[in-house]
């Protein structure tokens, strides 16, 4: 998941709007509350009283409720009414995060993301994906505790993946089906097939997944089986 920072006072309705919601495949708060920002923030904006803060609420409320429609409408809007690069982040992660799930279409938003006036200096598009398991080959593992992945595609089109002491670079198109949760693993099974996996990063995976399942994914990826691993495109990717 991802949570879009704040800087406006505590008091204010869309701090606490854009402190809850996040991108996923389910709302990620109760249909009361969902309801109940959508109608303060969209009277704000029928009174011209919302502010750049306000929209960017608003555009996470629309993610939520997955009105693709209300949600690209009004960013594309007011992001050059505001000449907000917080509300253009906001749309190029809802659409890439919507493009993953395969709600979307294969238009490129990353060509939009890097060829935005408001994107001169061609910034990567960085984001925290939040793991709650893991795909190793056939075996699915739920961690013991949220593992937070640091994720950034630069200008050249390559994926960074950071947590901790792991760090992987891959070309994004080939990376199956953009699925960045199966990339993750690959790449930590190449890392052992190399010999390059250390103590250190072991002892940081074994936090997360635990020793008895951590030995149990290092037992079956092997230098062969990582070689080929199968298309998991099943899987979801993480929530951002």
């Amino acid at each position: 998941m991802m949570t879009p920072h704040s800087t406006a006072k505590t008091a204010k309705l869309s701090e606490e709007a854009l402190g809850r919601l996040y991108y996923s495949n389910e709302p990620s708060v109760d249909n009361f509350s969902l309801l109940r920002y959508k109608k303060t923030f969209e009277s704000l904006l029928s009174n011209g009283t919302a502010d750049e803060q306000d929209v960017a609420a608003l555009g996470m409320v629309y993610y939520n409720l997955n009105d693709r429609n209300n949600f690209s409408k009004l960013l594309l809007e007011h992001i050059d009414r505001f000449n907000s690069i917080p509300l253009l982040i906001i749309y190029v992660l809802g659409k890439l995060n919507k493009r993953w799930r395969g709600d979307e279409s294969s238009k490129d938003i990353l060509a939009y993301w890097f060829n935005h006036h408001l994107n001169a200096k061609q910034l990567p598009v960085e984001f925290v994906l939040h793991f709650d398991s893991l795909p190793f080959l056939r075996d699915l593992y739920t961690l013991k505790h949220r593992l937070l992945v640091m994720a950034s595609i630069s200008k050249d089109y390559v994926v960074t993946l950071t947590a901790g002491p792991l760090k992987y670079e891959t070309p994004y198109e080939l990376i199956p089906d953009e699925n960045m949760a199966y990339q993750f693993t690959k790449d930590i099974g190449i890392d052992i097939a190399n010999k390059t996996f250390t103590k250190e990063k072991k002892e940081f995976l074994e936090y997360y997944m635990g020793t008895d399942a951590l030995d149990s994914a290092l037992m079956h990826l092997t230098p062969k089986s990582v070689s080929s691993f199968p298309d998991r495109s099943e899987y979801f990717t993480a929530n951002i």
